[in-house]
């Protein structure tokens, strides 16, 4: 399979670099989220309210990060397991960059997190971490070697 890019084509639509602009997200608690956010990956708030029944919602943001949180404390998690179990599609994670891993790593030490996979998981272009935030959502945070333009390398089982 040729990537985008192999074939000549644009990378982005018109003059407009394409990339996601945010993450919409049930929380089960605004405040928490808000400060896990914060505290770990610095995110800041830059728009919250109220819905018309009440519940509250704000975005984040950190760089070029925007995650769009709404509180449901009532709704249950269904992880990428349970999911999976149920033959449901879903988000299993989402990933968030770093550049400093060894001062993150520090963060996670003292808030108390625990590194989920027994650790650091080395993929061709980089290495990650996977965590989990306080309402259950499963998070990838990623350190690039040579920052996110690398050229593709499609890997089989036997090539790991």
């Amino acid at each position: 399979m040729k990537m985008a890019h192999q074939l000549g084509l644009p990378l982005y639509l018109g003059d407009i670099p394409l990339k996601i602009d945010h993450l919409n997200m049930s929380v089960t608690d605004l405040a928490a989220s808000i400060a896990w956010y914060g505290e770990l990956f610095g995110f800041s708030v830059v728009e919250r309210g109220v819905l018309e029944d009440g519940r509250p919602w704000a975005i984040i943001r950190a760089d070029d990060a925007l995650l769009a949180m709404y509180e449901y404390s009532e709704r249950e998690f269904l992880d990428g397991d349970l999911l999976q179990s149920r033959q449901i599609h879903g988000l299993n994670h989402f990933g968030l960059t770093i550049e400093d891993p060894e001062n993150w790593l520090k963060k996670v030490k003292t808030m108390g997190i625990e590194i989920q996979y027994d650790g650091v998981i080395k993929w061709p272009h980089s290495r990650a971490w996977y965590v989990i935030d306080p309402s259950g959502w499963e998070i990838e945070v990623v350190n690039w070697d040579r920052g996110i333009a690398f050229e593709p390398r499609f890997l089989t089982p036997d090539s790991l």
